[in-house]
């Protein structure tokens, strides 16, 4: 190529790079303008709830930007709230595009909450659920649906009296005008169970509209849980917990001994506590020491207490330990509810010769076990069904004074200083 050509090759190069760069702007604005415009479009479809539209315009945002963790989440409401898909189908394909959000993403917390929630109330998996749910707890604490799940998914698992710390931290979070409302569902997680569920249970499919909570839909809700989760230590603890309410301790114990060897048996205090209390009910002292010997939960609780103490009262006759376990138990939730304490405290006093002290201990627990009669609390649901009377207020200050829980006494009075 002569020199005096090089020139005009140059400069017909430069055009047509000029020519690139500005052709490759023009279409960078025209992609900006489209994610705009069925950004608008989707956002306003999504509020008409026409949800196939919606989810239609936030495709092709996603096409574009396809990690827009903003975009992810409002298609997948948009999935979700769609007609043409069933439940399970549509959690099936939103799932696996909520997961590819990363921890890192400033909306990481409110992402791993809308995981575990589906992951509870639409695909039945707990166990699942209650991982990405701590998660979010730990990714964003500020967030009060996680705390609130967590406390939800344990009524759902029979662990109702495990949930104290998860409802703590919703109360802390909610709105002073709901604050009634969620004082009202701790109360029937803890003393009416059935009611305390049975929103969730019609939302998950397990009651009809007008059906009235049981055993049969505990069952079936269990079962559920079991069939999805078959592998899981949590859904399978809560289907022995439930056999023992029924009564049925054989086939309690027999779903427990299966479970001795699951991974995460010796560190689950629910699971240890279960089995050790039913064994020793059943009089199998030996299997209660040795499983207790085995315990790596924490043992500072509620559970560890209890067992400690039942273990040495029935089978080391050391009465004075048993009285410092059960002593530390009844200062944890739900200790301060459970008379049986101060009857086990009572035997051991009177083993030691301490008879007035004895008798004082079961005059204790036969005042708190009234506190707790089925005539009281049908009244107290009644009253419940609106909580920001004056009357529902005055009801459950004195409730929670008379059953020593200084928590919810305050808040229920800090509910009556609202405005009317």
């Amino acid at each position: 190529m002569s020199s005096s050509r090089l020139p005009r090759f140059l400069l017909i190069g430069a055009v047509l790079l000029l020519m690139a760069f500005v052709g490759y702007r023009q279409y960078l604005n025209w992609q900006l303008n489209r994610f705009e415009t069925s950004l608008k479009a989707g956002r306003q479809y999504l509020a008409e709830r026409r949800d196939e539209l919606a989810e239609e315009q936030f495709a092709v945002c996603l096409g574009i930007r396809p990690e827009d963790a903003d975009v992810v989440m409002l298609w997948a409401e948009a999935v979700m709230g769609g007609r043409s898909r069933t439940g399970e189908e549509a959690a099936a394909l939103v799932l696996p595009e909520l997961a590819k959000i990363p921890d890192e993403s400033p909306l990481a917390g409110e992402v791993r909450m809308r995981e575990g929630r589906l992951l509870l109330l639409v695909l039945h998996r707990p166990d699942a659920a209650e991982r990405k749910l701590r998660r979010a707890t730990q990714l964003d604490p500020e967030i009060a649906d996680s705390w609130y799940l967590l406390w939800k998914l344990y009524d759902l698992t029979n662990r109702f009296e495990r949930a104290e710390t998860f409802f703590v931290e919703t109360l802390r979070r909610t709105a002073p005008g709901m604050r009634a409302e969620r004082l009202r569902d701790w109360y029937l997680s803890q003393f009416s169970q059935g009611a305390a569920n049975a929103e969730l249970d019609r939302l998950m499919g397990f009651l009809g509209e007008t059906e009235t909570a049981g055993d049969q839909t505990v069952d079936q809700r269990l079962q559920d849980f079991v069939s999805q989760e078959p592998d899981s230590l949590i859904t399978q603890t809560a289907q022995a917990a439930f056999f023992i309410q029924l009564r049925d301790r054989q086939k309690a114990l027999e779903v427990l001994q299966q479970l001795e060897t699951h991974p995460e048996a010796y560190s689950s205090d629910w699971y240890l506590s279960l089995t050790i209390e039913l064994l020793l009910d059943l009089g199998q002292l030996d299997e209660a020491e040795q499983l207790q010997g085995k315990w790596a939960a924490e043992k500072d609780s509620y559970s560890w207490h209890r067992c400690a103490g039942r273990i040495d009262q029935v089978i080391h006759r050391d009465d004075e330990s048993a009285i410092r376990h059960f002593s530390a138990a009844q200062k944890i939730w739900p200790g301060p509810t459970d008379w049986s304490l101060l009857h086990f405290q009572a035997q051991s006093a009177a083993r030691l010769g301490r008879k007035a002290e004895s008798i004082r201990l079961r005059e204790e627990a036969d005042r708190i076990e009234k506190v707790t009669e089925l005539e009281l609390h049908r009244d107290l649901r009644i009253l419940l069904l609106q909580p920001n009377s004056p009357q529902a207020i005055a009801r459950m200050v004195d409730f929670y004074t008379r059953l020593g829980r200084n928590f919810e006494g305050e808040a229920w009075k800090s509910v009556g200083a609202l405005p009317e």
